[in-house]
Parts: structure tokens; C-alpha cells; sequence
């Protein structure tokens, strides 16, 4: 087949317009891809990417310090919780001692008035060493003449009669219409004596 010089002509136009189109494309392609560094390059520029650095390492820092704060708090809201409970233990056992006290209270309540309808007159005393005490006017007189914690023992005088006595001892005493029972019940402190007076109902 022969191709007349037109059609050559036309052919080597359509090839020139390709080829031309062609390296256009290319070279936008570049274009483009070269703007997009040289805008990187000017943003980074922008940025001061040294202080940027910086900026974020304080910002780090800070946010470290924000979540060790945060793990603390935690740790001490755990700790305040168990507190909590602890404190909610002991009140309840707190309470639960508040109320035994008061039946015992109750009980001590009960027996001293049991005491009082069995005796006509009850009396706690306290006698120091070389002094004396009267009851019932001076119908009965007792006197501490000696004490010693440390031996357990305590020389007395009731009515002009010497009594060696020791914790827990009784004596019985009189008078005109009453009879008493002197019960010693304590030592206070180095050289005196707690004693308790309890006179029966005739």
C-alpha cells in the first residue's frame, strides 16, 4: 500500500502533537512534585523546627508529669479507701464494745442495787497511812497505822483493836443498833487503803 505525502504529512503532525502532549504531562507531573518539597521546605522553615522540638519535648515532659500525678492520686485514692473500710471496722467494733460496756454497766447497776436492798448502808473509803476515819458519828473509828503495797499488807486500828489485814480481808464491826462487815479492797497508791463499809438490815 503507498501513503501519499499527505497522509504522511498528517501522520508526522499527529506524532509531533503526542510526543508534545506527552512531555507536558511529565513535566506538570514535576512541577507538581517539586512545589510539594519546595511548600515542605517553606512550611518546615515556618515552623522553626528546632523550637518546634523543643516545644514538643516540654510538651512531653509535661504530659509525664500530668500522668505521674495522675498515677499518685490513684494510688493515694486507694490507699484513703482502705482507710475507709478500716475506719468502718473499727467503728463497728467500736460500737459493738460501746454496747457491751453498757450491758455490763446494766449488770454492775443490778448487782449494786441487789447490795443496797440486802444492806442498810454502804460506804467506799479511802485511808491514808497515820490517819483515821469516824463512822456513824464516832461509834465506829478506824485507823491506818501501817501500809505497804509492796508487802500486801496493812496494820489497822478499829475501835482500839489492832488488825493485820490484807486485800480481800473482812472484819466485823458494831455499834449500838448496826453490824457492819470492813472489807479491804485495795491499796492506793504506796501507803493507803480503799476500803468498803457494808452494814446488814437488822
Amino acid at each position: 500500500m503507498s501513503i501519499t505525502y499527505t497522509q504522511a504529512a498528517v501522520a508526522a503532525f499527529a506524532l509531533a502533537g503526542a510526543t508534545a502532549t506527552a512531555t507536558w504531562n511529565i513535566r506538570n507531573d514535576r512541577l507538581e512534585e517539586l512545589n510539594s518539597i519546595v511548600n515542605s521546605y517553606e512550611t518546615a522553615e515556618s515552623w522553626k523546627v528546632p523550637e518546634t522540638i523543643k516545644k514538643l519535648e516540654k510538651s512531653v515532659d509535661y504530659l509525664n508529669s500530668e500522668l505521674g500525678l495522675i498515677a499518685e492520686n490513684q494510688k493515694y485514692k486507694k490507699e484513703i479507701d482502705e482507710l475507709k473500710v478500716q475506719v468502718s471496722e473499727l467503728s463497728e467494733l467500736v460500737s459493738m464494745k460501746n454496747s457491751q460496756i453498757s450491758a455490763l454497766e446494766g449488770e454492775a447497776a443490778e448487782r449494786e442495787h441487789f447490795i443496797n436492798g440486802l444492806f442498810s448502808y454502804t460506804e467506799e473509803v479511802v485511808l491514808e497511812k497515820n490517819n483515821s476515819v469516824k463512822l456513824f458519828g464516832a461509834e465506829i473509828v478506824v485507823a491506818l497505822n501501817d501500809a505497804s503495797n509492796i508487802l500486801g499488807s496493812a496494820d489497822v486500828t478499829i475501835n482500839n483493836s489492832k488488825h493485820r489485814v490484807e486485800v480481800g480481808s473482812i472484819i466485823p464491826v458494831s455499834s449500838a443498833n448496826k453490824n457492819c462487815d470492813l472489807i479491804f479492797n485495795e491499796f492506793e497508791g504506796y501507803n493507803s487503803i480503799k476500803f468498803s463499809i457494808l452494814c446488814k438490815k437488822i
